[in-house]
């Protein structure tokens, strides 16, 4: 699996990354041994529901969204995910009630080696994106490639 240090890390990233857009749900998902999306850390809201024993690689990485994030390696925002767009796995709409999901790539290299999502459960979004937003944030201590934006360290255990 990760390391002690480097679980903390994603943690504290995805406890940022949910208070600041204001999500129910954030997650950072990678290869672990032989999972290719293992949640690897995830921040919920009070009353939400946590997705780490819910795990179906084979459904994630079949899904619609997935393919179009490995295949743009862009960020995917959808306002209702239920209605229209790449479709999530099943279980993302009808178990974790998921409707306004951001996802983005972690990319190594070309190589999409994990994702970050942001997931608003129970309804839809209605996003005024300008330009400027949609940039990817800047990751704290590594973390992967961020289209458009300089390489960055990967996490290194201490």
């Amino acid at each position: 699996m990760i390391s002690q240090p480097a679980y903390e890390r994603l943690q504290r990233l995805a406890d940022r990354l949910r208070e600041q857009t204001g999500a129910s749900r954030t997650t950072v998902r990678a290869r672990a041994g032989d999972d290719p999306v293992a949640l690897l850390a995830e921040s919920l809201a009070p009353g939400v529901e946590s997705m780490a024993d819910g795990q179906q690689p084979a459904a994630i990485v079949a899904a619609p969204t997935y393919l179009v994030l490995s295949q743009t390696r862009t960020i995917l925002v959808q306002d209702d995910c239920v209605h229209g767009g790449p479709e999530p796995p099943r279980s993302l709409i009808e178990r974790y009630r998921v409707r306004a999901p951001m996802l983005a790539p972690v990319l190594d290299g070309e190589t999409m080696a994990g994702t970050i999502s942001v997931h608003q459960p129970g309804r839809e979004a209605d996003r005024r994106r300008t330009d400027r937003e949609q940039q990817p944030p800047a990751l704290p201590d590594g973390g992967g490639r961020h289209p458009g934006r300089g390489r960055r360290r990967s996490p290194q255990p201490r």
